[in-house]
């Protein structure tokens, strides 16, 4: 056979078996992802539980829509100006 065609093989060979490595580590990280999340959530609602409801009744009332749920906000901070920023500005400023 071609000696060009036995490398292009070769190489072919050599792809596919990092392909199927990568796509099982991706299936991997896929599904770490998934416990994390589920991980998550479940801290979250245990975390606005109150103690005398069972975690399935509360999923359940917020199924149905009957679970009163806090909303999360967020926050925005401004960034703070370092003094040696602010100090710069200023001298700018007045130099103009």
């Amino acid at each position: 056979m071609n000696p060009k065609l036995n490398k292009v093989n070769a190489e072919i060979e050599k792809m596919e078996a990092r392909l199927v490595e990568t796509q099982a580590a991706l299936k991997d990280l896929r599904a770490e992802k998934k416990q994390l999340e589920d991980l998550e959530i479940v801290k979250t609602i245990r975390a606005m539980k109150s103690t005398d409801m069972d975690v399935m009744e509360l999923i359940k009332m917020m199924q149905e829509g009957r679970a009163n749920v806090p909303a999360f906000s967020v926050v925005e901070e401004k960034p703070q100006m370092s003094a040696s920023v602010y100090k710069k500005e200023s001298e700018d400023d007045e130099n103009e």
